[in-house]
């Protein structure tokens, strides 16, 4: 039970952080949408959110590749943090001076049309900032997972290298003393055949006249 926990959770991770990271896609790339319907080219507060929503873009991007290659793990935190920054100011200025950010945008269009799209420019930026703060956390969650097996990993790894290494060690003093023991009982073969020898040469010797 506790094998299929540990191969279930980080399949579960991953398809919860790749879900908030494409849902954070489909909010900056729809963000970009009222920016340049407003006014195109935008103005100076228009390439401001613009460039929020652009940061966020790339960060769910970086998310998605620090995610299955588990590297850039920092680089796509101090996205993240950016973004966050430019999307909580973007949703006070649009959610507290509604007309002065919407003067700054310096739409031409009819006010309804401006309406419509100022609203969906507060849903997306609010949505940005809810789903970013929520990548942010789960993913260092995640990511402090991912070292602690990391660690697991190589301690077993190190541990199956030290077994290695004494069964190695273990055989080779094995051969050493079966080759000391073979050497012995050939040092004395060849003792008792020269013991042999000198007696027969004695007895020999002995018989002679």
């Amino acid at each position: 039970m506790a094998s299929e926990l540990r191969s279930y959770n980080p399949s579960f991770s991953t398809l919860l952080l790749a879900s908030l990271n494409l849902i954070l896609l489909f909010l900056a790339s729809t963000s970009l949408v009222p920016i340049v319907v407003l006014k195109s080219p935008p103005t100076s507060f228009g390439w401001a959110l613009f460039t929020v929503s652009v940061t966020t873009l790339i960060s769910s991007l970086v998310g998605f590749y620090s995610q299955l290659t588990h590297f850039c793990f920092i680089t796509h935190t101090s996205l993240v943090l950016t973004s966050l920054v430019g999307q909580i100011l973007s949703a006070l200025s649009l959610f507290l001076k509604h007309e002065s950010t919407r003067n700054l945008l310096g739409s031409q269009r009819d006010r309804k049309e401006q309406w419509v799209l100022m609203f969906l420019l507060e849903l997306t930026f609010a949505g940005m900032f809810l789903v970013q703060s929520v990548v942010l956390v789960f993913g260092c969650i995640v990511e402090k997972k991912w070292a602690r097996e990391y660690k697991e990993v190589e301690a077993q790894r190190d541990e199956a290298a030290r077994k290695r290494n004494r069964r190695k060690a273990r055989v080779q003093e094995e051969a050493m003393a079966n080759a000391t023991a073979l050497a012995e009982v050939k040092s004395n073969e060849l003792d008792q055949k020269t013991r042999g020898e000198y007696g027969k040469w004695a007895k020999k010797d002995a018989e002679e006249p």
